[in-house]
């Protein structure tokens, strides 16, 4: 049987989504974090959408376009743009910033002091404490595939930077590309609701 073939529309953002993962999960993103942006700038689209076609935009009529709950949707539209509280930060980004921001885990230089794996004032008792529910060991594990900590032959660990991905481009660099990439996109968009036009049932 011939298999069928993805929907140009989903083949598309498909194609669109995985370098954007790659680029959020090298900055430290989680795929939770993703997911929480993807909900939050649809309700903001479909709220400009509705509008657009001079329908209402009320959280019903927003939760009917997205298939959001409404409580969803009233919970990203108060958000106003502003970064929501994120259950998906991944663990050992938690981990990490502890252990260069809690006194008790810093030197006299207030630099990251080396840790023990077990014990008072250990990795594990840092872990414990800020990598929710996570182990140490898979927080652990996590840190030195990053490259973000070294185990010495001591068995104690060393925190070699702040972030788990290395230097990244500045803020700057990314709203300029962000520009330039947006107004692609809204090519394409112009374009998609030029054939739709006007027929009913389309935002």
């Amino acid at each position: 049987m011939e298999q069928l073939k993805e929907p140009g529309p989903e083949r598309f953002l498909r194609d669109v989504l995985r370098p954007l993962a790659r680029i959020a999960i090298r900055s430290g993103l989680s795929a939770s974090d993703i997911v929480r942006l993807v909900y939050a700038e649809s309700v903001v689209a479909a709220g400009e959408l509705l509008k657009e076609r001079r329908r209402t935009a009320r959280v019903t009529d927003i939760s009917a376009a997205t298939g959001l709950s409404r409580r969803a949707v009233v919970t990203f539209a108060a958000s106003n743009g502003r970064r929501l509280k994120s259950q998906g930060l991944r663990r050992a980004t938690l981990v990490l910033a502890a252990w260069h921001e809690m006194p008790e885990y810093l030197d006299q230089r207030g630099k990251p002091r080396k840790l023990p794996m077990h014990g008072e004032g250990s990795f594990t008792t840092l872990a414990l404490a800020h990598g929710r529910d996570a182990t140490p060991k898979a927080i652990l594990k996590d840190l030195l595939n990053a490259g973000a900590v070294r185990q010495q032959k001591t068995g104690n660990l060393r925190a070699l930077r702040r972030t788990l991905s290395p230097v990244v481009p500045g803020a700057n660099y990314f709203r300029r590309e962000a520009r330039k990439t947006a107004e692609l996109l809204q090519g394409i968009d112009a374009h998609v609701a030029s054939i739709q036009g006007s027929s009913a049932g389309h935002l």
